[in-house]
Formats: C-alpha cells, structure tokens, sequence
C-alpha cells in the first residue's frame, strides 16, 4: 500500500474518532443547564427543601416487606416519613445504612423511617438487611412501581434516594445520593417543627 494512503486513513481515523467524541459530548451533556450542579440523572444531588406552599403530596405507596411476611405503608399520619430509597448491589447505599439507623433511632419520636428497595432480588436485599441491622420495615419493590409513584421527585436511576414527608403528607424535601445522620436528624427537625 502506498504510504499517503496510509497517512490519509490515520487522518481519516483520526477525523472520525473526533467527530464521535464530540457527539458522545453533545448528547451526555444538557444544554442550558449548570452543568456543576448536575448529577448527569437530569437531577441535581443532594439536599432539596420544598417550600411548604409548593409541597406536594406524598404518593401511596405498600409493598410486600423485604424481611418477613406482611405489608408495610407510608401512611403515618401526624409523623414525618422518611422513605429511603436503596438497592443491595448499590456501594453507596451500604455507605449510607448505619446514618439512617442512627437517625431513624434518634428522631423515633417524631419520625417513620421506611425502606424501599427497588430492582433487587429478595435473597439478596435480605443479606443486606441482616448486614446492616436495619431496624425499621423495608417495602420490596422488585419493578420500581412502588418509587414511579413519585413522579421525578425520586427518580428511578438516582439510588440512593430520600424522602422526607411532612405530617399533612406532603414532600418537604429530597435528597439524591447518600445521606448523613446528622443531615437528616437536622432535617427531620426541621420539618417537624415546620407543620
């Protein structure tokens, strides 16, 4: 083969390897957003506050319980509801297990913590819980049916996830990624002085 030929299929490579990049780019990167504060999820982590004039109510969600036989629900009111979003297979999620144990331990008293383990297999979501020495009941949701309900709020590719719902059922606030204890006892506080 002749040497330009060559040449000219490096740079025709070289061309088209450019070219795929920068599509790749163009489509993984939102246009018009603050692409710091962006997880990528098409939201943004960490702590969101919803003012209670803008609050929307907490779906209605039950589920078969993880551990054993029965039912558990979100319906508790008069308390706030922390609903935790998590998987087995999830390293943050493991991360975050024994901050939301201490918190559900030490705000008891005025609040609920539920569990919602999505996309998982039972065996596996049951090994976690006996690892981590979750307390509080945890809803098996195999297809995420039960985390649709909550229409973007907690979308379904951001694991883990947190819920805090006021004590008229609504959803004060959000948090995408791994939690702290001492955010969420601050924020459990905080909402239920508020309502």
């Amino acid at each position: 083969m002749p040497v330009g030929w060559k040449v000219a299929s490096t740079a025709a490579t070289a061309a088209f390897l450019v070219a795929v990049v920068v599509a790749v780019f163009l489509v993984a990167t939102p246009l018009g957003k603050n692409d710091d504060a962006d997880s990528g999820l098409g939201v943004s982590p960490g702590l969101t506050r919803f003012d209670e004039v803008d609050r929307k109510d907490a779906p209605s969600i039950e589920g078969p319980l993880v551990s054993r036989s029965g039912v558990a629900s979100i319906s508790h009111p008069g308390k706030v509801v922390v609903v935790n979003v998590w998987q087995s297979t999830c390293g943050p999620c493991r991360g975050e297990a024994g901050a939301l144990e201490a918190a559900a331990r030490s705000t008891a008293e005025e609040a609920t913590f539920v569990g919602l383990d999505v996309v998982d297999q039972r065996a596996a979501a049951r090994a976690f819980l006996r690892t981590s020495g979750s307390s509080y009941p945890h809803i098996f949701d195999p297809d995420a049916q039960q985390l649709l309900k909550f229409n973007g709020i907690l979308p379904v590719q951001a694991i883990p996830s947190t819920a805090v719902i006021d004590k008229q059922g609504r959803i004060a606030a959000r948090i995408i990624g791994p939690v702290s204890a001492e955010t969420l006892t601050q924020l459990i506080d905080e909402v239920a002085s508020s309502t």
